[in-house]
């Protein structure tokens, strides 16, 4: 009979195991990544992947995927391999001091960057991922 139970509390052990780590694994709100196919930073919403909103090429750049705090511009910019592209979005009318941070909004579902003065939406168009 113990060993029954042991048996019984391995297979569930096993089962819940394997259960969690499969959920792990899925993509969760919040997640960054470069897209080399789109040559373009995007997000995972929660639902569905955005680009980040992008503005006009400024400079050189070699290493795809790198993004970068531009603090002259007060702004993001991330390589496509050949140029670097400037993060734009529209501000939001709540104040920040600390350029450069940026931090997701997980009521938004959004990615809000600090240009010194406001928090800046970010988000884009969806994704075609």
């Amino acid at each position: 009979m113990k060993i029954r139970v042991i048996l019984w509390s391995i297979v569930i052990f096993l089962f819940v195991t394997v259960f969690a780590n499969s959920a792990q694994s899925a993509t969760t709100a919040g997640t960054m990544r470069y897209n080399a196919s789109a040559g373009s930073m995007e997000f995972f919403d929660g639902f569905q992947w955005y680009y980040f909103a992008g503005g006009l090429p400024l400079g050189f750049c070699s290493k795809e995927g790198e993004i970068d705090y531009n603090l002259l511009l007060g702004n993001y910019q991330f390589c496509n391999g050949t140029l670097w592209l400037q993060v734009v979005g529209v501000p939001t009318l709540t104040v920040c001091s600390s350029p450069g941070t940026m931090d997701y909004d997980s009521v938004l579902r959004t990615f809000l960057v600090c240009n010194g003065l406001l928090w800046v939406n970010i988000k884009g168009s969806i994704s075609a991922s």
